[in-house]
């Protein structure tokens, strides 16, 4: 067992002291040890923050979102009019001229 020198001479001055000597030291030892405290209005504001932030976050994904959808029905109803603008013979001939760039027969 490793015991750090420092506290081998604590030990030893403790077990070198008489019985009623050794309790007030015990007492000495428990009172000077400091309390942690915990401030929980910091936590509480900070959480609130946090909050705050994610739902921002989460609004602001959400409103990008919607738009890309809308961006894209607005495309699909384009492509859509433009097909039924077309006559069958030029949709015919432009899916030709796509099977002839891609190579399929």
């Amino acid at each position: 067992m490793l015991v750090h020198i420092g506290e081998l001479s604590k030990v030893l001055f403790y077990e070198s002291l008489p019985m009623n000597q050794r309790q007030d030291q015990k007492t000495v030892k428990f009172k000077k040890i400091s309390r942690t405290t915990t401030s929980w209005d910091i936590y509480t504001s900070l959480a609130g923050l946090w909050e705050h932030t994610v739902m921002d976050n989460i609004d602001e994904e959400y409103n990008r979102f919607v738009h890309h959808l809308s961006d894209c029905s607005k495309g699909a109803e384009s492509l859509k009019t433009t097909t039924r603008r077309l006559s069958p013979e030029t949709l015919e001939l432009a899916k030709l001229s796509r099977a002839a760039i891609n190579g399929e027969s």
